[in-house]
């Protein structure tokens, strides 16, 4: 054999021995495979990003409800501290003290929880107060037009109150979207959501990529007393509204009618809280789509409203500081507002002696 025959040999001998030593491609797999499934059993065992909600329990019927008996301190986004307390009533969990034959029910979403403050803050009680009749709180964060309905029909009604406030937001068209479509089509948004929901890694990994785009987009504002953190992405000019949006409405709208005509039968008043963005209020930008497509709405068919715009706007106008800096919740005197603007309404339409 020449020499070159020889050195041929051995080189190939060579490549051969390292192909043997590096792992194949199903090994690689299932090298990242245990790498991750660590990583998950890591996140959950120290309960990262709070995957284990302990406020909150699935439901077939309202796609989650509030845990009965809870006594728990949680953070709003402005790191400030909240108390909350809930009662049990019918194996759900409400923001309140008590159930003692309610005069009315407020339905709705984290406003009316009040994710943000503490309960002598939030407009139900001041309300309740104010009247002097019991208020019952039946909002959830996180609830769209859709699962508000059906609280309203399978929980709110069976209570018999004299008066339903339904307090309506403009992310509101949105979650009824996702709700209604929460187990349908194979899309990226329900595999998103999937993953976000089941997965300890991908809800962290969320998070952190929404951190990220919500500091690229935020507008500080800092002038005349008041201090905000805007979210312009957040806020929806007609140009903007994407398909999701546009079926949420329409869904939306059709769970107010139907829960208007439920009310009706029962001899119970339905009445329309609107609630906008502080963004709609202090942020030079067109009005908010949702805001308005309710708004109009509530003409359309006559239901009896609240629009807090308004009266907002004149506040604002006086710099006076309705919402919190971070959070897109009402602090105390946003809340104080809504129960006096609502307290009025019933005086003044007769709904209260």
């Amino acid at each position: 054999m020449s020499p070159g025959e020889n050195e041929k040999l051995s080189s190939e001998h060579k490549r051969s021995r390292a192909a043997d030593r590096q792992p194949s491609m199903s090994k690689r797999i299932v090298v990242i495979l245990l790498m991750l499934l660590t990583f998950e059993i890591t996140f959950r065992a120290l309960n990262v990003e709070n995957f284990r909600d302990e406020a909150l329990i699935e439901d077939d019927y309202v796609g989650h409800v509030v845990k009965p008996n809870l006594d728990i301190i949680i953070q709003n986004a402005d790191e400030m501290e909240v108390h909350v307390k809930t009662i049990g009533y019918n194996g759900i969990g409400l923001r309140d003290d008590k159930l003692e034959n309610p005069y009315i029910i407020a339905i709705g979403d984290s406003h009316t929880f009040g994710l943000a403050v503490n309960e002598s803050d939030l407009w139900v009680n001041i309300l309740e107060k104010k009247l002097n009749k019991e208020v019952l709180n039946m909002g959830i964060g996180g609830y769209g037009l859709i699962q508000e309905e059906r609280m309203v029909k399978k929980y709110a009604l069976q209570t018999k109150p004299k008066i339903i406030l339904w307090q309506f937001s403009p992310n509101d068209y949105l979650e009824s979207y996702r709700f209604e479509n929460r187990n349908l089509n194979f899309t990226w948004h329900n595999l998103k959501q999937f993953a976000i929901n089941n997965i300890a890694i991908a809800k962290f990994v969320w998070s952190k990529l929404g951190a990220i785009k919500h500091d690229a987009a935020v507008v500080e504002y800092n002038e005349h007393n008041l201090s905000f953190v805007f979210e312009p992405y957040s806020f929806l000019n007609q140009a903007d509204v994407n398909e999701e949006i546009r079926v949420g409405e329409n869904l939306g709208k059709q769970a107010v009618t139907r829960a208007k005509k439920l009310a009706d039968a029962n001899d119970v008043k339905l009445i329309m809280i609107l609630i906008p963005s502080k963004e709609e209020i202090y942020f030079d930008l067109t009005n908010n789509y949702q805001m308005d497509s309710m708004r109009n709405f509530c003409v359309e068919l006559e239901f009896d409203c609240v629009d807090m715009t308004e009266e907002f706007s004149k506040q604002a106008k006086m710099y006076r500081q309705l919402y919190f800096r971070k959070d897109a919740h009402l602090n105390s005197l946003g809340n104080k507002l809504v129960a006096d603007e609502i307290y009025n309404y019933l005086i003044e339409n007769y709904f209260i002696n």
